[in-house]
């Protein structure tokens, strides 16, 4: 989870005093902040985590991270989005309700492109089996532990 804010930090330094295609920087007000940063980070761990059993669903949400700091009003980009009044993207509840929804959090076209290397490499296949058999190891052995602590009082308590 910290992988996607270390590289994207360590991309924003070393984009540091060069110009995007729009003739602008990559970090600097309405950019990329570390507050959007942080964002980004937060949610590629909270999608992985949601994901788990599946990684063409974990590939498909972090994409979905990509293309909401793309989407705008004339341009929505929300095709990787869950359909629904349930769905993390306003959007698409805003949808299913009826309702307006009004874009907030985007980045500009350029920014957005130059962080795409970033979750192209984040989003590989391989990389994202490993987290969720890393997390699955940990789950096993936290449940092993708990049965075994819960046996052991029970074993006391019988003597």
């Amino acid at each position: 989870m910290k992988r996607m804010g270390s590289r994207l930090r360590r991309l924003k330094e070393k984009m540091k005093g060069q110009d995007l295609s729009d003739c602008k920087r990559l970090s600097g007000k309405n950019r990329l902040t570390d507050s959007q940063i942080d964002k980004i980070q937060n949610y590629y761990g909270l999608f992985i985590r949601r994901n788990l059993n599946c990684v063409h669903a974990m590939r498909q949400a972090i994409w979905a991270i990509f293309m909401h700091k793309l989407s705008t009003g004339e341009n929505p980009q929300h095709g990787f989005c869950p359909i629904g009044e349930d769905s993390w993207c306003g959007f698409k509840k805003a949808e299913a309700t009826g309702s307006v929804y009004k874009h907030k959090n985007n980045l500009p076209v350029a920014g957005v492109e130059a962080m795409r290397p970033v979750f192209r490499d984040l989003s590989h296949p391989d990389l994202l089996k490993k987290c969720g058999m890393g997390t699955r190891k940990i789950q096993f052995l936290l449940i092993a532990c708990c049965k075994t602590a819960i046996f052991e009082k029970f074993i006391v308590k019988i003597s």
